[in-house]
């Protein structure tokens, strides 16, 4: 072996070594100062505060989810009214040779029997199919709220929370009008 190299190997090895023993040294000190600062009456109750705040903060809901929460409570009770005509498009469906279930386009000329609309009660929940022949005369006599966005249950249950958080905040005919002139 270059006893050269070896050296100047030994040399940077005690150099380096030095500095992590610097660096050890201060980390013992760092965490001796933290333990006594942990002893400390003030970082004590400092901790304990921060525990609490983030115990309450996990425990706090939003006006949307506690509305939701409540909902669910008055619907189990029965409190929601069967008489209501509200009702929310979910989409129009045609049953295939196969006897496959697909979903196609509400605006398809095709009055065939094999369609069928579907809509879920926006106070219930109940869902109604509707044979496409008799479409017309089931949106006349309901009130028919049709999404902008595609419709399905996620868009139907975000529509029935701003519903009737609206409903609670501005009264029922105002959130009923808001909801059905709402655009298209």
């Amino acid at each position: 072996m270059n006893k050269k190299l070896l050296e100047d190997l030994k040399n940077s090895f005690l150099e380096e070594k030095e500095k992590n023993d610097i660096k050890k040294n201060s980390l013992k000190a760092l965490k001796n100062r933290r333990d006594i600062l942990l002893n400390s009456p003030v970082i004590k109750s400092y901790i304990e505060e921060e525990r609490n705040i983030k115990i309450l903060e996990r425990h706090i809901k939003n006006d949307y989810d506690i509305l939701i929460n409540l909902l669910n409570n008055y619907e189990e009770l029965g409190l929601t009214s069967e008489n209501s005509d509200l009702y929310f498009y979910l989409g129009t469906f045609k049953v295939f040779s196969d006897g496959e279930e697909r979903q196609c386009s509400r605006v398809d000329e095709d009055n065939s029997l094999d369609k069928y609309n579907t809509y879920i009660n926006l106070e219930t929940k109940k869902f109604i199919h509707v044979d496409y022949p008799n479409v017309t005369e089931f949106e006349n006599n309901n009130r028919i709220i049709i999404s902008s966005d595609f419709p399905d249950i996620l868009q139907f249950n975000a529509t029935r929370t701003k519903y009737f958080m609206d409903c609670i905040k501005n009264g029922e005919e105002k959130a009923t009008k808001k909801i059905l002139t709402r655009k298209k």
